[in-house]
This record gives C-alpha cells, structure tokens and sequence, in this order.
C-alpha cells in the first residue's frame, strides 16, 4: 500500500547523492555541502510532516503503544 512513496523516496535518495556526488568531483569543498545537505533534508522531512497531515503527539502515541520499561 505504501509501495509508490517508498519508491518516491528512493528516487529523492539516489538523485540527492548522484548531486552531492557531482558537487564533489567538480570541487565543491565538503563544508559547503554539509550546510546545504541539512537545509534540503529540513525541508523534505518538512514536506513529508505536511504530506501526511498531523499525526498524533507524542504523548498520545506513548498512551496507544505503552512501552514495557527494560
């Protein structure tokens, strides 16, 4: 059922490294990448809160699924 965003997310993964890639071999310094690679991965899992709509807090999940302490 969730098959086409598992797809769409490794479609995002494997283009998100072949750029950071290319960036690399044309002498972009790894510093420089490192700030950007944080910024987009901010703003895709922004996108994917969104896509999804709000899901329950944490507290509401803690109360569903109590977890045995070890």
């Amino acid at each position: 059922m969730h098959r086409p965003q598992r797809l769409f997310d490794l479609v995002a993964f494997v283009a998100a490294l072949l750029t950071v890639i290319t960036l690399l071999l044309m002498g972009v310094p790894p510093e420089s990448l490192a700030i950007v690679v944080v910024a987009i991965a901010g703003l895709y899992g922004a996108w994917l809160g969104a896509a999804h709509g709000p899901g329950p807090s944490r507290g509401e999940r803690e109360q569903q699924d109590p977890q045995e302490p070890a």
